[in-house]
């Protein structure tokens, strides 16, 4: 990409330049935040997808939770994954909840469940505050990754900009 500013007769031809420029390196960029967006939801969900149990200790649901229909008269076991690693996904509502949301300038990736440490998602990531319940972080791994080389990724999107 090059991007050569004369000053002098055609400097307002110049500027209508620069001003057609400016907004297409704004979209390139918001794509390349919509992408990496994308790909912090698919991670998280990955992780959990791919969590190995911890089969040490099972967590028995009352019959029918949180279906009423179903069969197993003992309700379904529950197998948490081991702290450290991510949460395994049990019902899935977790997963369902995870979000994207594009606007001008910002991408925002978050859980309907919750954003605060307190909540579902914030204490399966930090550990619950009494200790109890150890952290099973798969929100921060999953940024880590897909932010990692974002600054690249942005200088080889807008060198295609012509």
């Amino acid at each position: 990409m090059r991007l050569q500013i004369q000053t002098g007769k055609d400097w307002d031809n110049t500027l209508r330049k620069l001003n057609t420029f400016i907004p297409a390196v704004v979209d390139e960029v918001n794509k390349e935040f919509l992408k990496t967006s994308l790909k912090i939801r698919y991670r998280m969900i990955a992780a959990m997808e791919s969590s190995m149990p911890d089969l040490g200790k099972g967590y028995l649901r009352p019959k029918g939770y949180p279906n009423p229909d179903m069969i197993s008269s003992l309700g379904p076991i529950h197998f948490a994954s081991r702290p450290g690693s991510s949460p395994r996904s049990d019902y899935g509502n977790l997963i369902k909840s995870f979000r994207v949301k594009a606007r001008k300038n910002e991408v925002v990736t978050w859980s309907k469940l919750g954003e605060d440490s307190g909540t579902y998602p914030g204490v399966l990531e930090q550990g619950s505050r009494d200790g109890r319940l150890k952290p099973r972080p798969f929100m921060g791994p999953a940024f880590e990754k897909s932010v990692n080389g974002i600054d690249q990724r942005i200088i080889n999107r807008l060198a295609r900009i012509r």
